[in-house]
C-alpha cells in the first residue's frame, strides 16, 4: 500500500501595502499568502484604508 503524506505550513495575512501610497494618502488592503517551501503570493483587495485605520 502507497501512502504519502503532505506537510504543508500555510500562513494567511491580510495588511495594507505600505510600499505605494495613493494620492489620497490612502494604502491599499493585500492578500499575503506563505506556503512554506514554495514563492510568496499577494493579491490585491481593492480595499482602502489610512495608516490610522
Amino acid at each position: 500500500m502507497y501512502e504519502h503524506k503532505f506537510d504543508l505550513e500555510i500562513s494567511v495575512i491580510i495588511r495594507p501595502d505600505f510600499r505605494r501610497k495613493l494620492k489620497s494618502g490612502q494604502y491599499n488592503l493585500r492578500l499575503f499568502i506563505n506556503v512554506y517551501r514554495q514563492e510568496k503570493k499577494s493579491y490585491p483587495l481593492n480595499i482602502y484604508v489610512t495608516r490610522k485605520e
